[in-house]
């Protein structure tokens, strides 16, 4: 019997609609099944229901920021790469969510090729620094 390789499984949590479909579009191009969610609480009820490979998260967020959701996410069973997207420039943040065990960071405006960088850095298990 013939094995069905599992789609890869992208969580984006971010309240910009543009955002979300820019990172659906170039993640779907390259294998992935991309879920969405607008704010850190939602995307924290889809993690704990059904896991991603992957989670891109916004440092600002509506309620619980990308800081709290990485938190949270540090402490379930199911370790799985997280990497924040943010504009400007937050060192404090970026260092405690480094400690909190983000894989990798990403700065706004994205781009296709350093989104698509970043992925494989981060499932590839090596911090990845990308900032264009």
């Amino acid at each position: 019997m013939a094995k069905t390789p599992v789609a890869r499984r992208a969580l984006v949590v971010d309240d910009d609609p543009l955002i979300q479909e820019f990172i659906d579009t170039v993640l779907s191009a390259v294998g992935f099944q991309v879920g969405v969610a607008a704010t850190g609480e939602l995307g924290l009820e889809s993690i704990k229901t059904d896991p991603p490979h992957l989670v891109i998260l916004d440092m600002r967020l509506p309620g619980m920021n990308g800081l709290e959701v990485i938190e949270q996410v540090s402490q379930l069973p199911v370790p799985f790469p997280a990497i924040v997207g943010m504009s400007g420039a937050w060192a404090e943040a970026e260092q405690k969510a480094i400690s909190l065990g983000a894989a990798a960071f990403i700065r706004k405006p994205l781009t296709p090729d350093s989104l698509i960088k970043t992925v494989e850095g981060a499932l590839g298990g090596r911090f990845v620094w990308i900032d264009d």
